[in-house]
């Protein structure tokens, strides 16, 4: 038994000289390792990179480790901007808007390259870019890894119960039925929201039948129509991201919202309780992706970017997003195609014109406008259309109306004066805030005042339809502060 013993070791040691020494060192093989920066939702970005881990693996027998760095939108730029193409904590900046990730290749932060399915995602869609031309000899330096549209969103328990129609228009929500019910975030705070307000002020301009917006298109319809959902809104958050919960919860019928943050909610809703819809006009924005300058992890990087743009990946992106690559199907059958047969879809409710340039021109002094003029006067505009909502005289309501809807006195209606508001000036800003606050009193007042008896106008139009004389009606004040007051209790009840 020792003769066998013996001999086995000495057998081992033998064995052991003969075999190559990296047979007897070798340790399990590490997995790859990738970093991603972005400021999307954990259910989206994890359904996606969970996909991309079994792509690579099947790629290239290796797995990978996959680590995320999470922040707003804006952060993200922020942080790529701070690195400045040296040693960047990130291989890949995904998601954010095209103005940032412009400003990013701008500063020189985005790598140039061309993804496998490139032939797949145009150049354009509505005048947006879906990838970087603006060398066009060159890679580009980002994609569109997801497009988006802005809409409706609503909770038909809540409309249901109080017997309010769904919303299919953006006309809806200026009637009197939504007063209250109504969430969106303060565009100073959302760039989603205020690329809403912008799409509808190019759809309600006096260019809209053109193929392009010029600087000299009128858009004070545009503001007039907001400043008339102003009055019908119940509430304001501080960030998109907060919409969509408030009516899925039930506190609020309506929101005005990026389409995914809908998606994501009626998802996980029971079916016919929540729903969305593009209100018979929107327009597309890329979300773009890149490759970090300095990117440590080079090789991984680009097959991420890869597998995201590709038909496979983009079908992933699908279940929360309408797809960029014209040859994915969305996995989600409530998330319409942007494509159909490489075309786009004729379905979808684009808005005609649209000019991106001015677009970008417009987004500071937009929000700002939007949140001096509406937002900081929101107790005055909301008692202000409601008075008018109310009006049972043409002619009162009409002057009304003309008084709530006073465009600012530094302001003449078209593109270009937008453009040159100078919202650096804090006088100029306040003076915004002030002459809405008098305007809206001043509506309020008119809207109350009997002048036609032989005139009533219950469409919430204010639109008069006869003129006799001037008389006042005994008591017609305490018949509208009552209706008033009944009306307010029913919208509330829902409120939690």
């Amino acid at each position: 038994m020792k003769r066998m013993l013996k001999i086995s070791i000495i057998g081992i040691l033998a064995l052991a000289f003969v075999m190559p020494t990296n047979a007897i060192l070798a340790a399990p093989k590490q997995a790859d390792t990738l970093v991603i920066i972005h400021p999307h939702s954990a259910d989206f970005a994890g359904y996606v990179i969970s996909g991309f881990k079994a792509w690579y693996k099947s790629s290239t027998g290796n797995d990978i480790i996959v680590d995320t760095i999470e922040k707003s939108s804006y952060s993200c730029y922020l942080e790529v901007k701070g690195w400045g193409g040296v040693s960047p904590l990130a291989d890949i900046w995904w998601g954010g808007g095209e103005g940032l990730f412009e400003d990013g290749r701008e500063d020189g932060n985005l790598q140039r390259y061309e993804v496998a399915e490139d032939e797949n995602i145009t150049s354009h869609l509505a005048d947006w870019h879906m990838k970087d031309d603006s060398d066009p000899t060159l890679d580009p330096s980002w994609y569109g890894a997801a497009v988006s549209g802005f809409g409706i969103m609503y909770n038909e328990e809540y409309l249901g119960e109080l017997g309010i129609a769904i919303p299919k228009t953006w006309d809806d929500l200026i009637k009197p039925e939504y007063h209250d019910h109504i969430v969106m975030a303060n565009p100073a705070a959302s760039g989603s929201t205020t690329a809403a307000v912008e799409m509808v002020l190019a759809d309600k301009s006096d260019q809209n039948t053109d193929v392009n917006l010029t600087a000299a298109a009128d858009i004070s319809e545009g503001w007039a129509y907001w400043a008339k959902v102003a009055g019908n809104v119940g509430e304001y958050t501080t960030s998109s991201s907060l919409v969509p919960a408030l009516v899925y919860e039930g506190t609020y019928g309506v929101a005005i919202t990026i389409d995914y943050y809908a998606w994501a909610k009626i998802a996980i809703s029971v079916p016919g309780t929540i729903g969305f819809n593009y209100g018979g006009a929107s327009t597309f924005s890329p979300d773009p992706i890149a490759i970090l300058v300095g990117a440590a992890q080079q090789t991984q990087a680009e097959a991420f970017m890869d597998y995201v743009m590709s038909t496979e990946g983009q079908e992933k992106v699908g279940k929360y997003r309408i797809p960029a690559n014209s040859k994915a199907v969305p996995e989600s059958l409530a998330i319409p195609q942007a494509w159909v047969d490489g075309s786009v879809n004729p379905d979808f409710p684009l808005i005609n014109p649209f000019n991106v340039t001015l677009d970008g021109q417009m987004k500071t002094p937009t929000r700002n406008l939007f949140d001096k003029w509406f937002v900081q006067n929101e107790a005055k505009a909301t008692a202000s259309y409601k008075a008018i909502l109310d009006a049972t005289d043409a002619t009162a309501k009409s002057n009304a109306l003309g008084l709530y809807t006073t465009l600012p006195s530094t302001f003449d209606g078209t593109i270009a004066s937008l453009i040159d508001q100078d919202t650096t000036n804090a006088t100029l800003t306040t003076l915004w805030t002030t002459e809405g606050a008098v305007n809206f009193d001043a509506a309020k007042a008119e809207a109350v005042k009997i002048y036609d008896t032989g005139t009533t106008d219950v469409s919430g139009t204010g639109d008069p339809t006869t003129t006799t004389t001037d008389t006042q009606v005994p008591g017609i004040e305490a018949l509208i502060f009552l209706a008033t007051i009944g009306t307010l209790v029913i919208s509330r009840r829902r409120r939690k």
